[in-house]
């Protein structure tokens, strides 16, 4: 899997980039292509390993 922020974004690696969602619940989006989509999954998965959404 790919990521990409854009320019402004303060965090420089995995670690800091979900530190910073953590800091700033709500505050972040993402684009994929779709719903079931690869990067849709990927992004939810990752929600869901970094504690960012709760397990249902």
């Amino acid at each position: 899997m790919v990521a990409r922020t854009l320019a402004g974004c303060p965090a420089k690696d995995v670690k800091a980039f979900v530190a910073d969602l953590k800091a700033k619940p709500g505050k972040r989006n993402f684009g994929s292509l779709g719903s079931g989509s690869s990067p849709h999954v990927a992004a939810k998965l990752l929600k869901k390993m970094t504690i960012l959404m709760p397990c249902m």
